[in-house]
C-alpha cells in the first residue's frame, strides 16, 4: 500500500501529495498510508456495531432507559467542559495565544485554589446525576446489555467523527473500540474488568507518555493536556469528542463492574429528578 501511495504521490497532480510523513528508525512511512490504516481499522467495529444494533433491535431490548442513562452521563461530563470553559474565562485556567504550554507552567506545577472550586462544582453535577442512575436493585440482563450496546454506539460516533477529521487520534481510540465490542454484558467480573481496562490503554498510554517527556506525572500530564485546550492549542471539537468519549467509557465501566443501572430504574416515564422537583417547588 505504501508503494502504491508512493507511486501516486510521484505521477498525480500536487493535491494527492502527501504532506506529513511518519519516521521508524531508518526509514519513513507516508502519513497518508497511516492514516488510511487507522481509518480501516475502524470499519470491522462498524460493521460489528451494525450487526449488535440490529439484533438488539429484534430482540426488543429496553433502548429507553439506556439511552436516558447515556445521556445523563454525557449531560456531567458536558458540564464539567463547562467549567473548563469558566476557568478559562475567569483566568483560573491557561488562556492566551494558541501555543503550546512551558512545561513548568503554573497550573502544573501550582494547582490553584480556585480549581479545587471549580472541581467541587463537578462534584455536585455528580451528586445530582447519581440520583437517576444509582445501582439499587440488580438490572436484568437485557437491560445490562441495552446499556452496553447505547455506550458502544455513542463510541461508534466518536470513532466515525475522528476518523473524518483526525485520523491520527484513532490511535488513543481503537483499543476501547475492540475490547469493549467483545465486552460481555454478563459473565465473569473479572473478564469484564480487564477488558474494561484494556479499552483505556490509549489514553492512558498516551498521558504515560507525555508524562515522560515533559517530565510529568500521569496526572500533571492531564492538567497540561487541559491547559492545551483553553489556550486553543487543541481544538475544542476535539475536545468534545473526548468528553464523549468519556460518557461512553463511564458506562461501559458501569456494565463492567456490575455498577450499572438503567436510568430511574427503568421506570417509564422517569419520575422528576432533583432539579426538576427544586424548580417545581420554587415555581
Amino acid at each position: 500500500t505504501e508503494t502504491l501511495v508512493s507511486s501516486l504521490d510521484a505521477s498525480v497532480s500536487g493535491a494527492f501529495r502527501t504532506p506529513d510523513s511518519l519516521y521508524f528508525s531508518d526509514r519513513a512511512a507516508s502519513g497518508w498510508t497511516a492514516r488510511l490504516a487507522l481509518v480501516l481499522a475502524v470499519v470491522p467495529f462498524a460493521l460489528g456495531l451494525v450487526d449488535l444494533v440490529a439484533r438488539s433491535r429484534r430482540r426488543r431490548l429496553p433502548f429507553r432507559p439506556a439511552l436516558r442513562a447515556q445521556r445523563a452521563r454525557l449531560g456531567l461530563w458536558l458540564t464539567g467542559a463547562a467549567l473548563v470553559w469558566v476557568g478559562a474565562v475567569l483566568d483560573v485556567l491557561p488562556s492566551g495565544a494558541s501555543l503550546p504550554l512551558a512545561p513548568y507552567a503554573s497550573l502544573i506545577t501550582d494547582t490553584p485554589l480556585a480549581l479545587l472550586g471549580l472541581a467541587s462544582a463537578f462534584g455536585v453535577a455528580w451528586l445530582v446525576v447519581r440520583d437517576r442512575l444509582a445501582h439499587r436493585v440488580a438490572p436484568a440482563a437485557d437491560e445490562r446489555l441495552a446499556g452496553l450496546v447505547v455506550a458502544l454506539m455513542l463510541l461508534g460516533v466518536v470513532a466515525l467523527t475522528i476518523a473524518a477529521t483526525q485520523p491520527y487520534a484513532l490511535v488513543f481510540v481503537l483499543p476501547s473500540l475492540y475490547a469493549w465490542l467483545w465486552l460481555p454484558a454478563e459473565g465473569r467480573l473479572a473478564t469484564r474488568a480487564a477488558l474494561f481496562v484494556v479499552g483505556l490503554v490509549g489514553p492512558l498510554a498516551g498521558l504515560l507518555v507525555l508524562g515522560s517527556t515533559l517530565d510529568m506525572s500521569p496526572f500533571g500530564a492531564a492538567l497540561y493536556l487541559v491547559g492545551l485546550t483553553t489556550v486553543g492549542y487543541l481544538s475544542w471539537s476535539l475536545a468534545l469528542l473526548g468528553v464523549a468519549w468519556l460518557a461512553a467509557a463511564a458506562q461501559v465501566g458501569a456494565v463492567a463492574l456490575d455498577r450499572y443501572a438503567p436510568y430511574a430504574g427503568g421506570a417509564e416515564p422517569p419520575p422528576s429528578g432533583p432539579v426538576r422537583r427544586l424548580l417545581n417547588r420554587s415555581g
